[in-house]
């Protein structure tokens, strides 16, 4: 029985040969059709190059000595063509109908096959593929498909559809579309896709450009369209899908038109709005190399404010960066956008009303505290204000009216920060108890130059709060708040505690006169300034410092023809201030 079925499967193999799905010829002419199945779904057809020979056609990649060839139609760009074989080391090539070599493959060894992708054929057409025995005659058994490979196309109109955009006619840059399978699959194939490859043709001069998005995602966005994509031009786009790593071959052209001039307008969220001069408003996205032009325009058309940043990309507007805005005003906003170095109209305009000058104060911190006349205080930060008017009027301590027992001082800062030094020349006193208020200005600086903007905006005060001024005691007699004596600086180590600091202060002697402070359990940190002032309130001597650290060892050279008196030494950083009296002799 043994041998009789060994008899009988030699049989049908010898049957198998001889049937006519194994034909193949040794030239294109009169080669068998081979039927082209869909990618993945296509069945192999056996072969044998048995009785086979050389083609009369040049070797390409190989040296052929046996080949059969076979003949399919194209009906997409691309097709993939397989191959096994367990007898001889195979080759693969493809012609297009006159005979002319378009691909070939040769990278495994023997008894194993190949696999080969064409694109870029045209549907319709007759193609050749022919299977190869490399270096030697073969009589060897192999199996072949030809699976034609997804073909896609950009889909024209798709939403939002240039058509029926309201305005002008064409894609926005900043707009999307897709790719659409131009034939009907028998299952999604976007569960098999990895990438999609899009080619741009300008028309106007031919330039041409791709760009890749990874994975099965249909949509473009063709604002990262590498080109950039600019307005006025119409482009002819090609797209083809990648599967198994392999791209699958181009669509045919679909053309995009572009809309003739770039354009935006506020956004509508900010329409009619009220917003104070700290915030920002923001145009509709033009695209990432899209610039803006601004322009405000208030009183009747009298003041018309025009800004630009210049920057690719940026489409928002800080209300604190124009020149000449105001409080309590309606602005008609227009913005104008460029593109490709092509600026389009200014929008129609739309209205933005701006909020009331609003209130500042001291900062609570400082609220009720007592304050030694070398300290720094700080009020609340208003982004638009130009200057900050404080009023330290006198009142009778801890009275909860603070009602004024005489005149104030008023004095000015280009900033929150107030240096109590600076108001001893105006008649600030040791011991004295104020009530102190700070009011914003737009449109003058601290010293009372007005601006080019020729409009003064004045605050009202915020809240007032007490602020106690600590006396100075004389050298050698004690300081009525901290029960310490004043400090003498030599060349010994004096520990000085100030706001929760503690430091080591040193006057080192000799011609360079150097103050060397160790923040050796300091919570100071950032950037930092040092100043010493006299009894005055002036600056004698400051110097900065970048990013100063816990336990940093800070040395500075002061001027050594200081006359010999007091002076308050003042360590200021974005975490904490260090103000000490010291004597220098």
């Amino acid at each position: 029985m043994k041998q009789l079925y060994t008899l009988s499967a030699t049989l049908l193999v010898s049957i198998i040969l001889s049937i006519p799905a194994f034909c193949q010829t040794d030239e294109p002419a009169g080669a068998p059709v081979i039927a082209v199945d869909f990618y993945s779904q296509g069945a192999f057809t056996a072969g044998s190059l048995a009785a086979t020979s050389a083609s009369d056609l040049p070797a390409t990649c190989f040296t052929g000595n046996s080949d059969g060839y076979y003949q399919f139609v194209a009906t997409t760009q691309g097709v993939k063509i397989d191959a096994t074989t367990g007898d001889f080391d195979m080759t693969l090539e493809a012609r297009d109908a006159a005979e002319t070599w378009v691909d070939c493959q040769n990278s495994n060894g023997a008894g194993t096959g190949e696999t080969m992708w064409v694109t870029g054929l045209i549907p319709g057409d007759t193609y050749y593929v022919s299977v190869g025995s490399n270096g030697a005659v073969g009589a060897g058994a192999f199996s072949i498909k030809v699976e034609w490979l997804p073909n896609v196309e950009v889909r024209p109109g798709y939403t939002p559809n240039p058509a029926t955009d309201a305005g002008l006619v064409g894609y926005k840059v900043a707009e999307t579309t897709r790719r659409t399978w131009n034939s009907i699959f028998p299952f999604n194939i976007n569960t098999i896709v990895t990438g999609s490859r899009y080619q741009f043709t300008a028309q106007s001069d031919a330039s041409m450009f791709t760009h890749d998005i990874a994975g099965s995602t249909e949509l473009i966005n063709l604002n990262t369209v590498p080109g950039p994509l600019c307005f006025s031009e119409t482009y002819d786009v090609l797209v083809q899908v990648q599967i198994e790593g392999q791209w699958c071959g181009y669509s045919t052209v679909q053309p995009i038109a572009m809309e003739p001039e770039p354009t935006t307008t506020l956004n509508p969220v900010y329409v009619n709005g009220t917003t104070d001069l700290s915030a920002a408003i923001q145009a509709a996205f033009v695209g990432s190399s899209g610039i803006l032009y601004w322009r405000l325009t208030t009183d009747n058309g009298l003041t018309v404010v025009d800004y630009s940043y210049g920057l690719s990309g940026w489409m928002v507007l800080d209300l604190p960066d124009p020149p000449c805005l105001r409080f309590n005003k309606i602005y008609n906003v227009e913005i104008a956008a460029e593109y490709c170095g092509q600026i389009g109209p200014y929008s129609p305009p739309v209205n933005i009303f701006t909020q009331n000058v609003p209130y500042t104060k001291v900062r609570n911190e400082y609220c009720g505290t007592n304050q030694f006349i070398g300290a720094t205080i700080l009020c609340d930060f208003i982004s638009s204000v130009d200057t900050y008017a404080w009023q330290w009027g006198p009142i009778v301590l801890d009275d909860p009216d603070m009602v004024p027992i005489g005149p104030a001082i008023v004095t000015f800062s280009d900033d929150p920060t107030l240096f109590l030094l600076g108001l001893v020349p105006q008649g600030l006193e040791t011991g004295t108890a104020y009530r102190v208020g700070v009011k914003p200005l737009l449109g003058v600086d601290a010293a009372g130059n007005l601006d080019a903007c020729d409009e003064v905006q004045e605050g009202d005060y915020g809240e007032f709060c007490q602020v106690v001024i600590n006396p100075l005691a004389p050298p050698g007699e004690a300081n009525e708040l901290t029960k310490e004596e004043p400090k003498i600086v030599d060349e010994k180590e004096i520990d000085l505690v100030s706001n929760g600091n503690q430091v080591d202060l040193y006057r080192v002697g000799g011609s360079d006169e150097i103050i060397q402070i160790s923040l050796r359990k300091s919570d100071m940190s950032g950037n930092a300034s040092l100043r010493v002032f006299d009894m005055g309130g002036k600056i004698v001597h400051q110097t900065g410092y970048a990013k100063v650290e816990q336990a940093d060892l800070i040395q500075d050279a002061i001027p050594s023809d200081l006359p010999a008196g007091i002076y308050i030494v003042t360590l200021e950083s974005e975490t904490g201030v260090i103000s000490e009296k010291v004597y220098l002799d």
